[in-house]
C-alpha cells in the first residue's frame, strides 16, 4: 500500500475512532464521578427546599386552623355572654326599674333568697325584701381583688358564691339575670283567686298549652307578670316536660318533697279582673305572661380537657404551673337553669376577661361614666364604690383568646400588650391577660359593648 494514499480504507470505516480510543478522548457512556457530585449536591438542596416548603406549608395551615378556632371561640364567648348580658334587668314587659319604682315585683324563689343552712326557705327577712334582684344588685366583679373568697361575691346567692370561688382562676366576673326568651300566655285563670286573708292567692297551677322546654323542668326559674305586678318563682312540678302538658306547678314545695318557694300564693290572681258593678270574674282578656328566667355569671375557670373537669382550689394551679397542654383556662358559667344550679365550661381556651362599664351615676338620663374611662377606670369595683349599679347602662367586655396548641409562633411572648387599655403605654395590673407569662400560643383580644335594652333611656320609667 502506498503510504501517501489518503483514500478511505475499504467498507467505508474511518480510523477516527481508533484515534479518540488511543487518545482517551472516547467514553462509550455514564457520568463521571465529579458529574454524579454535582448532580446529588443540586439534588440535596432541592430536597432541602422542598422539604422546607413543606414545612412552612404545614406551619401555615397549622396556625390558620389555630386562628379559626381562637376566632370561632371569641365569638361564640361573646354571643353567650351578649345575649344575657342584653336581656339584664328585663321582666318581659317591663323593666326591673319600673317595677322596683312601683314596688310591683316579688320574688318567692328560695334560690334568690339567702336563707339558713337547713334550706327551709324561712328567711324572717324575706317577706320585706321582694326585690332581691334590685337595681343596686352588683352586675359583676372585679379580678384586682381576690375572688377565691366567697365574701367578696356578696350580691351573688351563696351557693353560687362558694362554687365559684372555689373555681375562679382570673379576670373579672359578669353577672346577668332577666328574661332572655319568648314567653307564653296563661290560659286560664289562676284558682283560688281569694285567699283566707282575703287578698289574692293565686295557687297551684299556670296553665298554659304547650309547655315550652325552657319551662319543663323542677327547679327552673319562671316569672309570671301581666305588665302590672310580677312574681318570680321557682317551678315545683311536674318532674319532668312530658306531651301534652299544660300546667306548670308554683306551690312551696316540689312534688319530690323539697321547699323552692316562700310561700304557695302569689302577689296577684292574674286574669282576673274587679269591675266595680259586679263581684270578681275571670277577665276577658288572658293578659298574663309566662317567661323563662336566666340568672347566670360568667368567670373564667380551669378545665382537665381529658375529662372536661373543673379544677378547684389549690388544683386550679395546673393552669398556672403545671401541664399547659392538659389544663386550658375556659370560660365558665354557673346558671341558676336547673335544679342542680352548677358550673359548667364553655369554651376552652379563653385566658382572661376585663369588664368595664358605662352609666349613669347621677340618675338624670345623662352618662357620666364610660367603658373606655382611664381616670377613673369604671371597673366592677369603681361602680360599686360609687353605688352606681342601678345607673349602668352597658358593659364592654374584653376576651384574651388563645390557641390551644403551643409553638404557633415561632417566639415566646407575654399575651399583654402595652397598647391595651387601660392605654398608659405600659402593662398594668389591669390590662387584659396582664401576669401571664410567655409562650408560643397566639393570642388575639376580642372587644364587645352590650347595652342593657332594660337600662336604655326609652325604656325607663
Amino acid at each position: 500500500m502506498n503510504n501517501n494514499d489518503t483514500s478511505e480504507p475499504k467498507g467505508g470505516c474511518t480510523a477516527m475512532p481508533l484515534l479518540r480510543v488511543a487518545t482517551g478522548l472516547y467514553r462509550s457512556g455514564g457520568f463521571s464521578v465529579i458529574e454524579l457530585m454535582i448532580a446529588m449536591a443540586i439534588g440535596a438542596i432541592m430536597m432541602i427546599a422542598l422539604t422546607n416548603l413543606l414545612i412552612d406549608n404545614k406551619t401555615a395551615y397549622v396556625r390558620e386552623d389555630q386562628f379559626a378556632r381562637l376566632q370561632e371561640g371569641a365569638r361564640i364567648s361573646a354571643l353567650l355572654t351578649s345575649r344575657h348580658l342584653r336581656s339584664n334587668r328585663s321582666l318581659g314587659c317591663r323593666s326591673l326599674g319600673m317595677t322596683t319604682l312601683e314596688g310591683r315585683l316579688t320574688v318567692k324563689a328560695c334560690k334568690l333568697i339567702d336563707t339558713p343552712d337547713d334550706g327551709a326557705c324561712d328567711d324572717a327577712g324575706w317577706s320585706s325584701r321582694d326585690n332581691l334582684i334590685s337595681l343596686d344588685r352588683a352586675l359583676g366583679y372585679d379580678g384586682a381583688n381576690n375572688l377565691n373568697e366567697p365574701d367578696n361575691l356578696s350580691d351573688l346567692p351563696s351557693a353560687a358564691a362558694g362554687d365559684i370561688a372555689a373555681r375562679w382562676l382570673r379576670g373579672d366576673i359578669v353577672v346577668t339575670w332577666g328574661v332572655d326568651d319568648d314567653g307564653i300566655s296563661l290560659t286560664a285563670s289562676l284558682p283560688e283567686p281569694i285567699g283566707e286573708s282575703g287578698g289574692f292567692q293565686g295557687t297551684g297551677a299556670l296553665s298554659v298549652a304547650p309547655v315550652p322546654s325552657a319551662l319543663g323542668n323542677v327547679g327552673r326559674l319562671a316569672l309570671i307578670t301581666d305588665c302590672v305586678n310580677a312574681d318570680l318563682v321557682e317551678i315545683s312540678g311536674p318532674n319532668g316536660l312530658a306531651a301534652g302538658d299544660t300546667s306548670i306547678q308554683h306551690v312551696a314545695e316540689s312534688s319530690a318533697g323539697g321547699t323552692v318557694n316562700a310561700s304557695d300564693g302569689l302577689s296577684s290572681a292574674y286574669n282576673w279582673s274587679a269591675p266595680e258593678d259586679q263581684p270578681l270574674v275571670p277577665g276577658p282578656v288572658y293578659r298574663a305572661t309566662v317567661y323563662p328566667f336566666s340568672y347566670d355569671a360568667y368567670y373564667i375557670c380551669c378545665v382537665d380537657t381529658e375529662d372536661r373537669a373543673l379544677q378547684t382550689d389549690d388544683d386550679i394551679d395546673n393552669c398556672r404551673n403545671g401541664d399547659t397542654d392538659r389544663y386550658r383556662p375556659s370560660l365558665c358559667v354557673w346558671s341558676m337553669e336547673n335544679s342542680n344550679a352548677s358550673n359548667q365550661a364553655l369554651i376552652t381556651d379563653i385566658a382572661d376577661m376585663r369588664v368595664t362599664y358605662t352609666g349613669d351615676t347621677d340618675s338624670d338620663n345623662e352618662l357620666d361614666f364610660f367603658a373606655d374611662d382611664t381616670d377613673p377606670i369604671p371597673t366592677a369595683t369603681w361602680v360599686s364604690g360609687e353605688k352606681a349599679w342601678s345607673g349602668v347602662r352597658s358593659a364592654e367586655i374584653e376576651l384574651l383568646v388563645s390557641t390551644g396548641n403551643n409553638h404557633v409562633t415561632r417566639m415566646a411572648k407575654a399575651p399583654a400588650k402595652a397598647s391595651w387599655p387601660p392605654g398608659n403605654g405600659s402593662v398594668v395590673s389591669d390590662t387584659l391577660g396582664a401576669g401571664l407569662t410567655a409562650d408560643t400560643r397566639l393570642y388575639e383580644r376580642f372587644v364587645t359593648t352590650v347595652a342593657m335594652r332594660a337600662r336604655t333611656p326609652w325604656y325607663l320609667p
